[in-house]
């Protein structure tokens, strides 16, 4: 059985980035991604759980943590979205859900020991109800709360989303 410091289920996301002069990028993100690399530049024995399309699998290349300690589910789509910055200070943007992976259930967690397990949700729903408790009974749980808060808007509504 695996064993890791910290084991982050989350989704590594492909995002567009909108800067206020028009410039537009697209770059690899989420909490899973960048989690990653903070514990790993901290020592931690690191492993993730994620779920994206099949198509999007070479993202598990540019992330910190080695392949044989990421498990991939594959779905449909990825979770995308696009941050557009409304000032050059980046203080105010209006982010945009573009497309939504799965959510994690407890059944896709793999069989491994970890001292923390690190929910590293972006959008309301990422993890289904129970997670939280079911975890805690194999270690730690680490939560970021955007997962639990950040709620999934129509592009209708993303006017009401300025300074999020």
């Amino acid at each position: 059985m695996k064993k890791y410091d910290t084991f982050i289920i989350g989704h590594i996301t492909v995002d567009e980035v909108c800067e206020p002069d028009g410039t537009r990028y697209g770059f690899y993100g989420g909490a899973t991604f960048f989690s990653a690399y903070a514990a790993v530049a901290a020592g931690a024995r690191t492993g993730i759980l994620t779920k994206m399309a099949p198509e999007q699998k070479m993202l598990m290349d540019v992330v910190a943590v080695p392949n044989e300690d990421i498990f991939f589910i594959p779905c449909a789509e990825n979770t995308s979205m696009t941050n557009q910055y409304l000032s050059a200070d980046r203080e105010r943007r209006r982010l945009i859900v573009q497309s939504v992976a799965d959510p994690f259930r407890i059944t896709d967690v793999p069989d491994v020991e970890s001292e923390i397990f690190h929910l590293a949700g972006l959008i309301n729903g990422d993890f289904e109800p129970g997670m939280i408790e079911a975890l805690s009974k194999r270690g730690k749980v680490a939560v970021d709360m955007q997962g639990y808060l950040c709620l999934l808007y129509t592009s209708d509504a993303a006017d009401d989303l300025i300074g999020v």
